[in-house]
């Protein structure tokens, strides 16, 4: 999880991570903040956490590879530091990957007020930019919508097989937000 300047958000996502009994290894990026910010960054380290610091502003994509070369689980879940995760969030991205067919899968991303955020990214059949699918629409509006495939998932939140991510070698470094 690449994070910069931000002790607060990336707390709260490190909290939830490690809350549930999920076997989780969680690695914060730390994309050179302040060091007040460091400071308290490194008050997450522990059994279950690593915090690394780079120097400089690496951004979304490097930071998610500098990361990416600590881990060491079958499964690596990219994920925004202004995540929080619900109880039993890693089971069904585990349970999907095991189909050798899926390359990437995400969960269902809310905002705080409930609504979708993202439940897939969805390419219009008539050309144009993609989108995130149902954003803004209600919770309930996502109800079967985890038996659909998407030729793309979100970067905000997104399982690979551990041994795919590094075959890609990460993301493509030029890669910007947006």
């Amino acid at each position: 999880m690449p994070t910069y300047e931000d002790s607060e958000l990336t707390t709260a996502c490190v909290t939830s991570l490690v809350a549930d009994d999920a076997a989780v290894e969680v690695i914060v990026w730390d994309n050179g903040s302040s060091p007040e910010v460091a400071a308290a960054l490194d008050l997450l380290a522990g059994d279950r956490v690593q915090v690394h610091h780079g120097e400089e502003n690496h951004g979304f994509a490097l930071g998610n590879n500098l990361a990416l070369a600590h881990a060491t689980g079958d499964v690596v879940v990219f994920l925004n530091n202004d995540t929080t995760v619900a109880p039993g969030w890693l089971g069904p991205l585990r349970e999907a990957l095991t189909d050798d067919d899926v390359l990437g899968a995400q969960p269902l991303r809310l905002y705080p007020s409930g609504a979708i955020q993202s439940a897939g990214t969805a390419f219009p059949t008539c050309g144009g930019l993609p989108h995130a699918f149902l954003n803004g629409f209600p919770v309930e509006d996502a109800y079967g919508v985890e038996g659909l495939r998407f030729h793309s998932v979100t970067g905000a939140a997104l399982a690979l097989r551990h041994a795919d991510a590094v075959a890609l070698r990460g993301f493509d470094p030029v890669f910007s937000n947006g």
